[in-house]
């Protein structure tokens, strides 16, 4: 069996990823349930799995079959309609020094939708690289226990901007909603 990203099956076991771990970033479910769910065997279930990782929609858990949503994952499946938009009325970055884990998760989910929108256009060299360098940043907050709060803020105030100055304003209104 040949599974690309528009594959039936992988839509399907990533949409019952996305529903068991209630699209919880460090949830993990066995690809094996997930082919069980789907009526696929064990062998499909695996190549499907691995789909998803390979594509970076699902993350290894465990050598024995556990796989998590990425925040990829969870954009891939709003953009599909399989999945609906992530809450984030009321996520806010806040005053706190330390970023929350909820406004975390919008943050990831909301720079896996920034990376589909960009890859999607034609950018100026120099206007590409400073968003993907703000995105690197962004990042790296995120991959530190304690992400800074006001890092963060100003990265995605740059990144709105360029959004803004080359016509990608699909993900304004999600930065604003984390910012302001």
């Amino acid at each position: 069996m040949t599974i690309d990203e528009n594959h039936p099956l992988l839509l399907q076991m990533l949409a019952e990823l996305h529903r068991r771990t209630g699209g919880d970033l460090s949830a993990s479910v066995s690809m094996y349930d997930l082919g069980a769910a789907a009526g696929i065997d064990r062998q499909g279930a695996q190549e499907v799995g691995q789909a998803l990782i390979g594509a970076g929609l699902a993350a290894i858990v465990s050598l024995s079959g556990k796989i998590g949503i990425t925040a990829e994952g969870i954009a891939y499946l709003e953009d599909r309609g399989a999945a609906a938009p992530a809450r984030e009325e009321g996520v806010r970055l806040g005053a706190a020094p330390v970023v929350e884990p909820a406004a975390r998760e919008a943050v990831e989910v909301l720079v896996a939708r920034i990376k589909t929108e960009a890859g999607g256009q034609q950018w100026p060299f120099e206007a590409f690289s400073e968003l993907a360098a703000d995105l690197r940043t962004i990042e790296a907050q995120l991959a530190s226990p304690r992400p800074k709060a006001a890092i963060l803020r100003e990265c995605l105030r740059a990144v709105r901007a360029l959004l803004d100055r080359n016509g990608a304003r699909g993900a304004l209104p999600r930065i604003d909603a984390l910012i302001n």
